[in-house]
């Protein structure tokens, strides 16, 4: 289960510094999980629901307020 920076990188076309940076900043947040396995890391989300509801509230906050403008 997960996917290496690597197969991420071939598929969206960006440098793989920059999934890495993007992976750490998700990972800080919590919305992505690691696995190791050897010297391979495997990125997965993360299935804790505070974190996705939390972020459905942001979303639902932005939408409420672009809906005033």
């Amino acid at each position: 289960m997960g996917v290496r920076v690597d197969d991420i990188t071939k598929k969206t076309n960006l440098s793989r510094p920059a999934v890495s940076h993007h992976l750490q900043i998700m990972k800080d947040a919590g919305i992505v999980k690691v696995r190791k396995e050897g010297t391979k890391n495997y990125y997965y989300l993360s299935v804790d629901e505070t974190v996705w509801n939390d972020i459905a509230d942001l979303v639902n906050g932005i939408y409420e307020s672009i809906q005033h403008i």
